[in-house]
Formats: structure tokens, sequence, C-alpha cells
């Protein structure tokens, strides 16, 4: 049952490797684009952009513009820790959505029920969406670092591992949520609007002081593990007790659902 899944997925799973490999060819091929860019802009500037921006901006635009030089640090900071890792996310929501929202809009969980327990089309579900996501999550993570390298890049391989580790934690703890909103609802629309609700406020926790805690983009980006090369355990486990509590949790509202 889980390769039929894994079948319905293949169309969605397909468009957002694809664009992913996009958004990968476009962060290569423009890289001195982006450099000549940063450096063009006004030193002036920076002091007019409002003070939330300049918090999330980071390092002053000069300064930026001389690292974006520095192969390792255009890398991280370009595709991690920018065009891959505020997609992550989002890419989760694109996976989980549909899985039990579709079903019952659909009205065809009543005929998956007929066939297999409760148990059986949860589990299957559920695994099917999270083995697409980790897959998408660990190619995207490691095929620039080998693409990068054989271009003869001078780009450190220490630190993928935990890249690799944090993305998957981080992507998982999204779609484990995602999926519950998707158990939740009868239809399509809701679980979506419900996760860009998320995708958005999650985003602008990291401006709020003490709530900056729940802010998973700086983990899934691997910030720590650039700047401090060191995974940020805290979180690693954190997320795992959440996926966790996220699927029991949604397990106990589906083997109790009327539908």
């Amino acid at each position: 049952m889980i390769i039929n899944e894994i079948y319905k997925m293949r169309v969605r799973t397909t468009a957002i490797l694809l664009f992913l490999l996009l958004l990968m060819v476009l962060f290569l091929a423009f890289r001195d684009f982006a450099i000549a860019s940063v450096a063009r802009v006004p030193e002036n500037v920076e002091e007019s952009i409002p003070k939330i921006f300049r918090k999330m901006l980071g390092s002053g635009l000069a300064e930026l513009a001389e690292r974006l030089k520095e192969d390792d640090f255009y890398l991280w900071s370009q595709w991690l820790g920018k065009n891959f890792g505020q997609f992550v996310p989002f890419v989760a929501l694109i996976i989980s959505f549909p899985l039990f929202a579709r079903e019952k809009e659909k009205k065809t969980l009543y005929f998956l029920l007929t066939r297999k327990t409760r148990k059986e089309v949860y589990v299957s579900k559920v695994l099917s969406g999270a083995l697409m996501l980790v897959l998408i999550l660990i190619s995207m993570t490691i095929l620039p670092f080998l693409i990068t390298k054989i271009l003869g890049w001078d780009i450190s391989l220490s630190k993928l591992p935990a890249y690799c580790l944090q993305v998957t934690a981080g992507g998982l703890t999204f779609y484990a949520l995602f999926l519950l909103f998707s158990i939740l609802s009868k239809d399509q629309v809701k679980p979506m609007i419900l996760g860009i609700m998320v995708l958005v406020g999650d985003a602008f926790l990291g401006l709020l002081g003490r709530l900056e805690v729940l802010n998973l983009y700086p983990y899934i980006m691997g910030k720590n593990v650039f700047y401090e090369g060191k995974m940020q355990w805290n979180y690693t486990w954190g997320s795992t007790a959440a996926i966790t509590f996220f699927v029991v949790l949604g397990w106990i509202i589906f083997k109790n659902q009327d539908f």
C-alpha cells in the first residue's frame, strides 16, 4: 500500500524536484550577478532599511558582498540559508496537505477502509509522505555540495551530515503538523490555508523576543552548523518530540473519526 501511495504522489513530487533543480541551477549560474548586485547597493541605503528587515539581513551589505566571494559562505547563505532553506516547510506542506483531506473530499477514504484497517491506511499514508519528503530534502541538500565540489569550489563537506540531519528533522516537524491539519479537514483548502499561516507566522516569531525559540527556520538553514560547526541538539530532540506528538495525536484523531 505504501508503494501505491507513493505512486499517487508522483506528480507533485516530480514538480517539486523540477522546481528545486531549476532554483539550484539559477543559484549556481547567477553567482557573479548576485555578488555584483549586493556590492552596487549604496552604503546609505542600508540605514534607510526598516529595523525589522535589518535584523533579518544580519550582517551589513558591504560585509555580505565580500563574504559572498567565499565559496563555502556563498553555498550556505544562498542555498541552505536562503533559496532552499526557506522552501523546506513549503515542500513539507505540498507533500502532506492532500494525504487525508483529498481522500475525504473525493469520498475515496470509504473505499480504502473497506479493504484495509484504519491503522494500515494511516501508517501507509504517513510513511509514504515522510519517505518522499526525506528523499527530496536529503537529495537537494547533498546535490549542490557535490556539484560545486566537482566544479572546483573550495567547499568543506565536513558539515554536510549536520546540515542533512537538521534539514530533515525540521522538515519532518512541519510535515507532522501539516499532516494533522489534513486529518482534521474534509477538503484540501483548509489545510493549505492553515499551513501557509504557519509558514508565515513561524518566520516572524524570530522577531518577537522570547518566542524566537519557536522559529525553526534558522535551525533548518543550519545557521549554527555554519558559524559554530556544531549541531543544535536541543532543537533536534525537540523536533523529534514534536514529530512523535503530532503523529500520535493524528492517529488518535483518525482512529476515532466519523467520516
